[in-house]
């Protein structure tokens, strides 16, 4: 072994430097002439390092015999110390650590890591033998069945073990700590009953009663590799560069989900079960009553093998053999999942075993017999088409009804859900025929995989195809698409010279020739095809934005009235085995025939107000609603406006006189002074029609769109000859409704002058004269973007449970309300385009102002990474309001912060309530300390006593929209008022539901704020997460309906509260600006826009280390941080023009910084 003397070697590397030699180094694979601790390399992967003193492999340097000196406390190396160390900066554990960095501490230091991080759940796994709540034992089953070349699968021992793959051990040690976090969430409270708890409604559930005394047995399904080469047919083109990218890539390849139905229907067909009493998913999963097979439950993870055969590829190929296998998991708890729907005993195996439940409740519809789509839990019955369908002019998508059905627990018996759901399809076309309906040229690349990746096709001459996935588009036709034949000495060929020689008995015409080429393989592995002769497999979901007629048929379709959805969901009762004589009894399980019914309590409205005269009357209410055009003022008026200005991009002169009728309407509502300055600018010099830059499709931008729209938007404002900063607001008359042209007025307005901006089409500004709550209504916005107050709450009725007189909202005195959420980038561009979070907060006791901060975050992370930041910033804004407002002030720093918050957290699945509580809960509380310490700076006049601390008490809750509960007046049909017609209503408004279709144990409601006119009326869902002020559920429910009555947009009562649906509709302005990112379209090689490079960074700016240690979401590695970097500084989307802060982070003007701008 190599002697070395100092720190990491350093004597001995001396040495041979002065030789000339150079110094040895752990990370590099040559000497280079400076010490190891001076290279800017990262370690290599803790399975591959070499030992920092004597530079062996097999050992780290602690336990070297050459070492001189002790490791790095944190990684572990030896030629650093703590406080330099490279891999952990700061001298201490981050609050977040990536994977990348974690692989770089020494293997001994990494295990200790690890173990710090998890839980005892994780370091100690409960054996099946000392459980204290299974009856039986439930091994969670690997993630794809598809097992590795051997064909065997490797699986973790032990009831309570973790399945790791391709996470790692990090991400399972979150997932168990999120579970151990949402343990720690509120009880249900046993709901007293009330007076008005009168009406009786029904919901779309229905109740299933279970027999614990069934066995029932949980298989995981192994589909063995054939062993076969795996070759591409005679009919497909592969590149030479592909070759070695197809074979280092086969084993990562996943089975499409129609080859492993294939495969596993094989499977079962060639090893039948004894009974009939078993269901599969065709995935992953088999449920049987009793064993399976004969003696396969001897013992829990017993490998029963179940070899079938499958069809070779190839001409004239012959059977091959395929070495599956299933594995016994264990026996379903249904005790234990009928003690929790009872509330008798806690059960946190509830999620897997509801699982294997909705495996059973779609015996049916996954069989062979079943006709339609199946995408995920929900199915698409073929008697739900419309016959015509297909004999309607070709469309781009086919709008279709199905169903969604899942098992749940309730408050006292387990439930099935059943909903009715309208989706968009790809339309089962020619391939080429699709793309020239939506494009009218050829689009490049980016613009076709942003439509078509991962689309699956069919190749009409080759009967039967395969399915095949759209990879991408070729620059060339398929004449000019070439390849090197393997099969023919490597000669070049054309792409439809192959194929021409190749299926010689189809007639190839010029059509053919000229066609786009698709590929079909992946990036480095192309395999091409015309799109003349591909095919679009049909029920392939759409899961993008569609163009506005689409969506229009969408929601029509969609809009059924409750009567309807009653009707349907008794119609398809026979899909789901909702039968006298049905297959559930098999499998212990009773499912009641009828529909749940509740008994719902009623909320009144609050009482509004808009004005504060001695006079005063409050505005009248109905079905949730009121008439804005009684008022004749607003609550509270914001900045002055001394002129009206508009930006006019119809083209078209005359809009004076309907400008001066939204004008005198402003005056009506002390807006502004009816003789004000009127100035209406047109784009362009030209008195012609303007030429106003087009996108490449109506929703997709080209690269160049931004750019236009922003040099054309400058050139009309200054035609304006305006300061901006003395113009409150800009009136922008669109030519018609345009999603691309909107987004691109809203950013150059937010970002680029720092103006709020309200838009209006042509065609509404022509109806102004005639529709009196139209005008009221523009005029609401422009209020709210002069920074006014349309209306308040009064008199709310509520008696807090602490005491306190609250506010009129009900919550406790000096609430700050909070509103957050996060939006995503599509699938497929996480990796290169972020995500994008934002809250809103009000600023004062008793306001309806809700301000806002946002931020950019690694793409597809879904809990808001600088909550604590985004915190501070709403914590000083409140405060900063009681220095600047003068009825505001107040002797004592305590009257300056908040003393309690009011969180709803939007966007947020019910399998997530853990990552809140975990990951953003602990950021609140940080960010007010935060910002205690700045206050502390700043308040001068006060002196604050030792050790004085302030906390404000938090209660925290989410808000669902998208889930599929849905509830129906129990009478089918009820008289209108005049009692000469039967109407199909919804529910009145103010319905709140808190008993049987709840959670069995956790604080949650559904709550009907808003009156439907259209189809059936959704529900908000509130959980509560945590609740530090002890609110009663009651309180909650009042107060959360209370808050829909406050928009400052609308005239109604909205169907979520108001600070989610602005935290939601700040997320849909920063989608605006971000809209050539989420396109696809940026294009990052051109100079314009280029951010500076952030690939040397280790850490990430969004939040700043804390003493808290925690198994939270990887910091971003230095790649993920170069591309979030990359956009905070990129001019085309986050930063605007000439704005050169570094310390600002939210990408609107600071001017918009007191101004909700975003309504």
């Amino acid at each position: 072994m190599k002697k070395s003397s100092g720190l990491g070697g350093a004597g001995d590397r001396d040495d041979k430097a002065k030789a000339g030699k150079g110094y040895e180094c752990a990370k590099c694979p040559e000497r280079h002439p400076y010490l190891q601790s001076k290279c800017e390399k990262p370690y290599p992967n803790f399975d591959k390092q070499k030992c920092d003193a004597c530079f062996e492999h097999g050992h780290e340097f602690q336990d070297c015999k050459g070492k001189n000196g002790n490791p790095c406390d944190l990684c572990g190396h030896g030629d650093h110390r703590k406080n330099k160390c490279s891999v952990v900066l700061g001298g201490r554990v981050p609050d977040n650590l990536s994977v990348n960095l974690l692989n770089q501490f020494t293997p001994k230091f990494r295990e200790k890591y690890l173990a710090a991080q998890a839980t005892p759940a994780i370091n100690n796994p409960t054996s099946p033998t000392s459980s204290s709540q299974d009856l039986a034992v439930i091994k969670s089953p690997p993630t794809s069945p598809r097992s590795s070349q051997s064909g065997l699968q490797s699986l973790v021992k032990g009831a309570g073990a973790l399945v790791l793959g391709e996470v790692g051990d990090l991400m399972a040690a979150r997932r168990r700590k999120w579970a151990e976090a949402e343990k720690k969430m509120p009880k249900r409270q046993n709901v007293q009953p009330q007076s008005s708890k009168t009406e009786i409604i029904k919901a779309n559930f229905f109740e299933i009663t279970i027999d614990p005394r069934v066995k029932l047995c949980k298989y995981s399904i192994t589909l063995g590799s054939t062993n076969e080469k795996d070759s591409d047919s005679s009919d497909t083109m592969t590149t030479k560069d592909g070759e070695k990218a197809q074979a280092e890539q086969k084993d990562k390849r996943k089975l499409k989900r129609e080859t492993k139905r294939f495969l596993i229907e094989g499977l079962l067909k060639e090893n039948p079960p004894p009974h009939k009493y078993w269901a599969t998913d065709y995935d992953s999963i088999i449920v049987s009553k009793g064993p399976l097979y004969e003696k396969s439950t001897l013992s829990i993870d017993q490998v029963t093998q179940t070899h079938h055969y499958r069809t070779g590829r190839g001409k004239d190929s012959k059977k091959v053999i395929v070495e599956s296998h299933v594995t016994y998991l264990g026996e379903i708890n249904l005790q234990g999942l009928k003690n929790h729907v009872e509330k008798r005993a806690e059960f946190d195996n509830t999620s897997d075993v509801l699982k294997s439940l909705n495996i059973i409740s779609w015996k049916t519809i996954n069989g062979e017999g079943f006709q339609g789509g199946r995408i995920g839990n929900r199915f698409y019955p073929l008697s739900m088409v419309d016959s015509n369908e297909a004999k309607r002019e070709t469309p781009l998508y086919r709008i279709r009804d199905g169903f969604f059905s899942s098992m749940r627990p309730g408050d006292g018996s387990l439930l099935l859900n059943v909903n009715t759901v309208t989706s968009a399809f790809f339309s089962p076309i020619n391939l080429q025929t699709w793309m020239k309906k939506q494009w009218s040229a050829q689009p490049d690349n980016k613009v076709f995989r942003s439509k078509l990746k991962n689309v699956r096709v069919t190749f009409d001459l080759h009967y039967p195809s395969r399915i095949w996935t759209i990879c991408g588009l070729g620059p060339r036709d398929t004449l000019g698409t070439t390849f090197e034949d393997k099969k023919d000495d490597n000669k070049k060929k054309s792409v439809f010279t192959y194929l021409r020689n190749t299926y010689r008995e189809y007639q190839w015409t010029d059509k053919d020739q000229n066609a786009c080429c698709i590929n079909v393989g992946s990036q480095g592995r192309e395999i091409w095809y015309p799109a003349t002769q591909l095919t679009i497999v049909d029920w392939q979901i759409v899961r993008e934005k569609m163009q506005d007629d689409y969506s229009a048929q969408m929601l029509k379709k969609g809009e059924k009235r409750p009567q309807q959805n009653k009707n349907s969901i008794r119609d398809v009762m026979g899909h789901l085995g909702l039968e006298a004589t049905s297959f559930y009894q098999s499998f212990g399980l009773k499912p009641s025939l009828n529909l749940v019914e509740l008994s719902p309590s009623t909320l009144g409205p609050p009482k509004l107000l808009f004005n504060d005269t001695k006079d005063q009357k409050t505005a009248t209410i109905n079905n949730g609603a009121w008439n804005l055009a009684e008022q004749t003022s607003f609550l509270k008026r914001g900045v002055a406006c001394t002129s009206l200005n508009v930006i006019n991009l119809t083209g078209k002169a005359g809009l004076e006189d309907s400008i001066n009728i939204i004008l005198k309407e402003m005056a009506r509502y002390s807006l502004a002074d009816r003789n004000i300055a009127i100035i209406v600018s047109q784009p362009g010099v030209s008195p012609s029609p303007p030429h106003l830059p087009k996108p490449s499709s109506q929703d997709v931008f080209n690269q160049g769109y931004r750019e236009e729209c922003r040099k054309l938007f400058n050139k009309t404002f200054l035609s304006l000859n305006q300061d901006p900063s003395k113009i409150p607001f800009m009136l922008v008359v669109l030519p018609k409704r345009d999603i691309p042209l909107y987004s691109e007025i809203k950013r150059w307005g937010d970002c680029e002058v720092g103006i709020p901006t309200v838009c209006i089409t042509n065609d509404k500004l022509k109806k102004v004269g005639g529709d009196a709550t139209l005008r009221a209504n523009i005029c609401l916005k422009i209020n709210s973007k002069l920074k006014g107050v349309s209306h308040k709450i009064t008199g709310s009725g509520i008696a807090t449970s602490g005491g306190e007189r609250g506010k009129s909202s009900g919550a406790r005195k000096n609430t700050m309300i909070i509103g957050g959420d996060v939006t995503h980038p599509k699938e497929g561009h996480q990796n290169s385009c972020p995500s994008m979070a934002g809250i809103v907060a009000t600023d004062q006791d008793d306001s309806s102002c809700y301000l806002g901060s946002a931020r950019l975050q690694k793409g597809k992370e879904e809990h808001i990474v600088d909550l604590e930041g985004m915190i501070k910033e709403r914590v000083i804004a409140w405060y900063n309001r009681t220095k600047e407002d003068p009825t505001l002030k107040v002797a004592s720093w305590k009257g300056r912060v908040p003393t309690h918050l009011l969180f709803y957290r939007d966007g947020v699945s019910e399998s997530q309530y853990g990552m809140v509580l975990d990951e953003e809960k602990d950021q609140i509380l940080d960010g007010c300390r935060q910002a205690f310490e700045e206050v502390k700076k700043d308040f001068k006049n006060n002196k604050f006593k030792k050790g004085e601390k302030w906390m404000p008490k938090l209660t925290l809750l989410v808000v669902t929209k998208r889930h599929h509960a849905r509830f129906f007046p129990y009478k089918e049909l009820q008289k209108n008022e005049a009692g000469d017609k039967k109407i199909d209503f919804s529910l009145t408004s103010g319905k709140v539901i808190d008993t049987k279709v709840v959670d069995p144990t956790h604080r949650d409601f559904y709550l009907q704020s808003h009156h439907s006119g259209l189809g059936t009326a959704r529900s908000g869902h509130y959980v509560v997460l945590y609740d530090d002020n002890n609110y009663a559920l009651l309180e909650l429910q009042q107060i959360t309906n209370n808050l829909c009555y406050t928009s400052s947009r609308a005239t109604k009562a909205v169907s979520v509260c108001i600070p989610a649906r602005y935290a939601d509709l700040l997320c849909d302005r920063l989608r605006c600006y971000m809209k050539p990112a989420l396109d696809g379209l940026l294009n990052n090689d051109k100079d314009e826009g280029k951010p500076v490079d952030y690939s040397k960074q280790t850490t990430s700016p969004q939040r700043k280390s804390s003493t808290r240690l925690s198994v939270s979401a990887p910091a971003d590695t230095s790649e993920d941080l170069s591309y979030i970097k990359a956009h905070e500084e990129d001019i085309r989307v986050w930063k605007a023009h000439g704005k050169t802060s570094v310390t600002r982070k939210n990408p609107w003007s600071a001017a918009l910084d007191k101004c909700m701008f975003y309504v």
